[in-house]
């Protein structure tokens, strides 16, 4: 089938269909984005973040940022509650880390405001922001609907959302699509190659992401690419 477009003329189409109807939109809105983000379950070619800190200090962003690269530090982030402390014994134990690395990891992320300490326990502070940070992975696929489902699965241990994106006219029935992209909570986005418009075809519901870890590593390499937008 003869599309007419390129991958990345679907990458642009949709940035620009997504970004016009939203300009005063709500705190549901995904504002920031960055190509070939690295995940712990592949590269999407899109994600789109909700990352602004409105009264947030920007050195503190980033290094927020690159802690959250290192497997390590995500991985203890990833194994904190916002709503209970965990000792730090505990941490180490199950993760894997030595007692000493443990303390020093715990050391730099009270220091930056990203956990709360008391005696040896620990949980995440509601100052880091954390909570109301987010990410959307999206899968462009030309053609292909059920290669570019399999794909997108992997993201969902990363992100709160996970959409695919595909030209209108490659698109099978919708009833095709709705129950298996659904099952999964995959969105489906059709993108009018003529129109220039965006139509959802299976809406995709905001959900924890499978993994916390992975969702944070994810998280550094997003602020990292979009500038800690």
């Amino acid at each position: 089938m003869n599309i007419g477009i390129s991958e990345l003329d679907l990458v642009e189409g949709f940035l620009e269909g997504y970004s016009a109807p939203f300009h005063a939109s709500h705190s549901d809105f995904f504002g920031s984005y960055a190509l070939e983000v690295p995940m712990s379950q592949g590269r999407p070619d899109l994600v789109l973040g909700k990352t602004s800190d409105q009264h947030g200090d920007h050195a503190k962003c980033v290094d927020l940022g690159q802690l959250l690269r290192k497997p390590k530090y995500s991985s203890v982030i990833g194994n904190l509650s916002f709503r209970r402390f965990t000792e730090g014994d505990y941490l180490s134990e199950t993760l894997g880390i030595r007692q000493a690395e443990m303390a020093r990891i715990l050391c730099e992320l009270s220091e930056i405001g990203v956990v709360r300490r008391k005696s040896d326990k620990y949980m995440l502070s509601e100052e880091s922001n954390l909570r109301s940070r987010a990410l959307w992975a999206v899968e462009f696929k030309l053609t292909d609907w059920k290669r570019a489902l399999y794909q997108a699965i992997r993201y969902r241990s990363s992100a709160q959302r996970v959409t695919v994106v595909m030209p209108a006219q490659s698109l099978p029935p919708r009833s095709k699509v709705l129950g298996v992209y659904a099952r999964f909570n995959m969105g489906m986005t059709a993108y009018d190659t003529e129109s220039g418009s965006l139509k959802t075809v299976v809406r995709t519901k905001t959900m924890n992401p499978d993994s916390m870890s992975n969702y944070y590593y994810g998280l550094g390499q997003f602020m990292e690419l979009s500038g800690c937008a």
